[in-house]
């Protein structure tokens, strides 16, 4: 039985939710190709997790040009998926309980705005984490349960958090000092009427 791809569009069709659908196959995916343009650029969300799809659906998710997030956990994913033909909008993959090993991650790590990365319960090792130090616009990784060491997890966190903290972060802490201070100072300059007493 066939799967009509439109019946799970949700969030004003910006949302395509197959969370869970063990029937759904990668040909199932072959139905993007006859939404429009209009409906294609509206979708920025795929969830796919708990399904069998496999690498294959990488090639039929690529014509989706807004594409920010991708769910692919506990998936048949493996490191043949073409990663690295995914629209270049990406932002957020979710590869928790798959196959991926490092070569999905080197693969990823060519998305220019990958910023949140999740591959619990997979393959990946000290040379995925070493591999995500380079990627600058990434914020967020999770590596629970994984074969990467305590230290390169740390480094990694180490990067992130700098990397997150820079200019925006820190003007909002001069802004805050200087706010008090200048509290402060007010408080101090005002007269006080018991003084006059």
């Amino acid at each position: 039985m066939e799967m009509l791809l439109n019946h799970y569009l949700f969030d004003s069709r910006s949302a395509l939710v197959l969370h869970g659908h063990k029937s759904l196959t990668d040909a199932d995916l072959d139905q993007l190709l006859d939404f429009d343009n209009e409906q294609r650029r509206k979708i920025r969300v795929v969830v796919l997790s708990h399904t069998n799809i496999t690498g294959g659906c990488i090639q039929r998710l690529a014509i989706l040009t807004n594409l920010k997030r991708l769910y692919l956990q506990s998936t048949c994913i493996t490191d043949d998926a073409p990663f690295e033909i995914l629209p270049m909008t990406v932002e957020l993959v979710n590869l928790d309980d798959t196959c991926a090993t490092d070569l999905s991650v080197s693969k990823l790590s060519r998305l220019p705005q990958l910023k949140f990365l999740s591959l619990r319960h997979t393959h990946v090792t000290d040379r995925a984490a070493h591999q995500l130090e380079t990627v600058s616009t990434l914020r967020e990784v999770c590596l629970a349960e994984t074969l990467v060491s305590d230290h390169a997890k740390r480094r990694l966190d180490n990067k992130l958090v700098l990397d997150t903290i820079r200019f925006p972060m820190v003007m909002r802490i001069i802004q805050l000092h200087l706010s008090m201070a200048l509290r402060t100072l007010v408080r101090w300059m005002r007269p006080d009427p018991r003084r006059y007493l």
